[in-house]
């Protein structure tokens, strides 16, 4: 009994020596106990800068000259020979309106004058007669051989006669006024382009009505240039005029621009509470209705920076590995708030949708002037060292 105990605690006794002997193994092969391993990753600085504080409002681009376009007479639609968004050039043809009721009412017009000349060469033969007796009767009463009523007859047939030519002559001028009338508006008929630029509306097609005035065209200038406006918010309106300046990104072209204000409309909308506030645009800029921002700055305010490639997200959870004075890395929990660049002269400008942000604003979670990692982060973990 004795012996069989013995054996059993030299066993375990063995077994313990070969568990530490592995365990021991297992330490120096990971090197636990040994210096932390090296890894080589570029670092930089965080960055404590004076930042623009920016209110941002959104904006479109539109012609600084359209053109609305419509009818000179009441007619139906022959042709349309453009569509929206037709480049046309000015003076090109746009759209032709039936001329028959035109040119059937001009025909009219040059019959009812001729009949006019005819009836007015009749009466004037007429009175060419009249006024012969007329004179002669005159003389026959001076020489006492007529008697006064018989002058009387022939001054009054010769008056009336006189009249008649002239309500017919006066018949073909207005005659005359009603065919160039007429003429005119043949010429309207065919309505041109006054500009330069794209169709940006149609609302005509052959067959339809169309009333003087009415607008069926409308035609964006590219020769006059392109504004992009903004509605401001009233709040501004004593801060915000003409020289302003101001940062304008228009996503779809990549276009960032640093200018000035070119014009205020200070007429608050009652509906929105916002004024217009308009921005001329390089000439490289020809669309209207393109989407933009406007950013007005209203102050400054200091700020962290880091680079935007130096943040490592885990799942919800955003940080970066600082480095310490032993050059150990150390992984630090942070929290991060807007996106900026940084131009050609150093100033920092907020990222808009189409930039790649270089640099991330920290809110918390690090200090100015503190080192951290900015490459290599797939390499690096907690207590590395840096080489």
């Amino acid at each position: 009994m004795i012996s069989a105990r013995a054996s059993l605690i030299s066993l375990l006794s063995t077994l313990l020596f070969l568990v530490c002997a592995c365990h021991g193994g297992s330490d120096s092969a990971n090197g636990q106990n040994g210096p932390k391993a090296g890894v080589k990753a570029a670092t930089a600085r965080v960055i404590y800068a004076s930042l623009p504080v920016l209110r941002t409002f959104p904006a479109r681009t539109e012609a600084m000259v359209a053109v609305s376009l419509s009818a000179k007479m009441p007619g139906y639609v022959k042709q349309v020979l453009v569509e929206e968004g037709t480049r046309v050039k000015k003076g090109q043809l746009l759209v032709v309106l039936d001329e028959k009721d035109v040119r059937a009412r001009l025909a009219a017009l040059k019959a009812s004058r001729n009949a006019a000349l005819d009836q007015k060469s009749a009466l004037q033969a007429r009175l060419a007669y009249a006024r012969a007796d007329f004179r002669r009767f005159e003389t026959l009463l001076r020489e006492d051989a007529a008697t006064q009523a018989e002058y009387d007859r022939s001054r009054a047939t010769y008056l009336a006669l006189r009249d008649q030519v002239r309500a017919y002559s006066s018949r073909v001028r207005e005659i005359d006024a009603r065919i160039s009338e007429a003429r005119n508006q043949l010429s309207y008929v065919r309505i041109t382009s006054p500009v330069n630029g794209w169709i940006t509306s149609r609302l005509a097609d052959p067959g339809t009505f169309v009333n003087p005035g009415v607008p069926f065209i409308k035609i964006d200038s590219r020769d006059k240039g392109v504004w992009l406006t903004a509605g401001i918010d009233e709040s501004l309106l004593k801060v915000v005029h003409a020289g302003t300046p101001v940062q304008v990104t228009i996503p779809a072209m990549g276009l960032y621009l640093k200018t000035r204000i070119s014009r205020v409309i200070p007429h608050v909308d009652p509906a929105s509470h916002t004024f217009l506030a308009k921005v001329a645009l390089p000439e490289s800029v020809s669309r209207s209705g393109l989407f933009g921002r406007m950013r007005i700055q209203t102050g400054t305010m200091n700020a962290m920076l880091i680079p935007a490639s130096s943040v490592v997200k885990r799942g919800a959870i955003e940080g970066v590995f600082t480095v310490d004075a032993n050059r150990s890395l150390h992984w630090r929990v942070i929290k991060t708030g807007s996106a900026w660049i940084r131009d050609k002269a150093g100033t920092f400008t907020p990222a808009s949708g189409t930039d790649t942000a270089a640099f991330v604003q920290v809110l918390s979670g690090l200090s100015p002037d503190e080192e951290i990692a900015t490459s290599s982060l797939n390499e690096l973990r907690e207590g590395l060292r840096l080489e």
